[in-house]
């Protein structure tokens, strides 16, 4: 997969510290978030991140436990299709 995506990213040029909160900064995880929404390649910054789990931080408007969670539900909904 290729990154060209990422010169249209609405992160571009903001710090990257900001996507990536402590655990326990809510308000941090917000701003990241509200920054992926308005995004306009925000699927495909999920799906690089989602093909390498090692990612840390907010990618795609998702944080690395909600994207575990959806590889995960990702996985049984293509075993059960089989």
């Amino acid at each position: 997969m290729t990154s060209h995506w990422f010169h249209y990213a609405e992160c571009k040029g903001l710090d990257p510290n900001l996507f990536v909160p402590a655990r326990w900064d809510a308000n941090a995880r917000v701003a990241a978030k509200t920054v992926c929404a308005r995004c306009t390649v925000r699927n495909d910054c999920l799906e690089y991140a989602m093909a390498d789990l090692n990612l840390d931080g907010i990618w795609g408007g998702l944080g690395h436990g909600a994207r575990r969670k959806l590889l995960t539900a990702r996985n049984r909904q293509k075993k059960g299709a089989a």
